[in-house]
């Protein structure tokens, strides 16, 4: 598997793509909050790039948000709990991904401080869970 990942060689669906282009073998592990991390890149557009949900082994969980620095027009990103927002858009990703038919794994990261990991990861997972639509319901188009 193939971690699409910020500061990588492979920060992208296109990267990933160029750098898979003779392996049928190989799927990969796009992270919206990374790709945040790195710039963005639209989540379509990954999947596109990547030929589907057919492509992806995993999809990675979690947010970031954008702040000033502490220089004049300097900025710097940091990991953001889910439920409080951030420059991932979750609810419509993970819409989106239930309407292309995507029923791989999902893997939640807490990347950010938190005085109980436990706690936070429940809170997390209690978020995303509420996002996904309920078992039998019809998808929800992109």
């Amino acid at each position: 598997m193939l971690a699409l990942h910020h500061g990588t060689l492979h920060p992208s669906a296109a990267h990933a793509v160029r750098l898979l282009a003779d392996r049928d073998d190989v799927l990969v592990h796009p992270d919206p909050g990374n790709q945040a991390k790195e710039g963005s890149e639209d989540w379509r557009l990954t999947l596109d790039t990547l030929g589907g949900p057919g492509r992806i082994g995993c999809i990675g969980v979690k947010n970031a948000v954008w702040e000033p620095g502490g220089t004049r027009g300097s900025w710097h990103c940091r990991w953001q709990p889910l439920a409080d927002g951030g420059v991932v858009p979750w609810p419509t990703i993970l819409s989106g991904l239930t309407g292309l038919g995507y029923t791989g794994p999902f893997s939640l990261h807490v990347h950010y401080p938190a005085g109980n990991p436990l706690a936070a990861v429940r809170r997390d997972l209690g978020y995303v869970r509420g996002l996904l639509p309920a078992p039998g319901s019809a998808p929800t188009a992109c």
